[in-house]
């Protein structure tokens, strides 16, 4: 198994594409309509359309469209920075 790792000069394209093709087989992303508009070294960023599904009374989103954004991206984006085989969870702090 030749490993992909993370260098000073960015994420490798086989690694970037497995973090993306992870995050779209995801069901609470498909359910939410999310889309993957970028995954790179240290970077993800994901994109939510605006529907009425996802607003609360106000018309703004929804808290937990915003924290499942934040969430998802930081994890992804961290999960660019580790060794092949190591898993991140969610967003977290130590």
């Amino acid at each position: 198994m030749t490993r992909s790792p993370v260098s000073a000069q960015g994420l490798s394209p086989e690694r970037a594409a497995f973090i993306k093709a992870a995050l779209e087989s995801q069901g609470f992303m498909q359910l939410l309509g999310a889309e993957v508009d970028e995954v790179s070294a240290g970077r993800c960023m994901l994109s939510l359309r605006a529907r009425p599904q996802l607003m609360q009374h106000n018309g703004l989103f929804h808290g937990g469209a915003i924290a499942f954004l934040i969430d998802n991206t930081t994890t992804a984006a961290a999960g660019t920075m580790t060794p092949e085989g190591q898993l991140v969870l969610t967003a977290e702090t130590s």
